[in-house]
């Protein structure tokens, strides 16, 4: 089983830079201490880990309007090397979902990927960016409700 738990970085015991981020045991003492008051039966999914699979990671999100930049013909992105975003809102697998099908859309309107250009490439990313803007927002709110996550920039 796979489980997550999400809490603001001061509720680690070392979430000072020097031991950051903290060993797999710390991760597990944490989680344990975080579901504390939970019921029994759902602790025990816990309780049950294997400590050693046990970790924390920083959140990581790009800003929600994307500057352009300068399309390739040859290179894009797609997914989080694109527009990486907190898990809070639930959009992860759509925005990769709906990036791979839109880029195969602009190939295949353009006749195939021998005919891939910048301007191609350019229609793909300025659509992603524009999409990717609400799916990004929509996690950083899911983040605000659920823990407090604030973004550096400001939504």
């Amino acid at each position: 089983m796979y489980w997550v738990l999400v809490a603001h970085r001061s509720k680690s015991p070392s979430s000072d830079q020097k031991s950051w981020p903290p060993s797999s045991t710390e991760a597990a003492e944490l989680a344990t201490q975080l579901i504390s008051s939970w019921n029994p039966y759902t602790r025990t999914i816990f309780e049950m880990s294997d400590v050693s699979q046990t970790s924390i990671r920083s959140l990581l999100s790009a800003v929600p309007a994307m500057p352009p930049w300068r399309p390739s013909s040859r290179v894009t992105l797609l997914d989080d090397a694109a527009h990486v975003m907190p898990p809070t809102g639930a959009m992860g697998a759509n925005t990769a979902l709906r990036d791979a099908a839109d880029l195969a859309r602009q190939v295949v309107a353009a006749g195939g990927a021998r005919n891939v250009s910048r301007e191609v490439i350019g229609s793909y990313e300025s659509g992603m960016r524009d999409f990717v803007k609400m799916a990004i927002e929509m996690s950083w709110r899911g983040g605000m409700r659920s823990f407090g996550l604030r973004p550096s920039g400001g939504i």
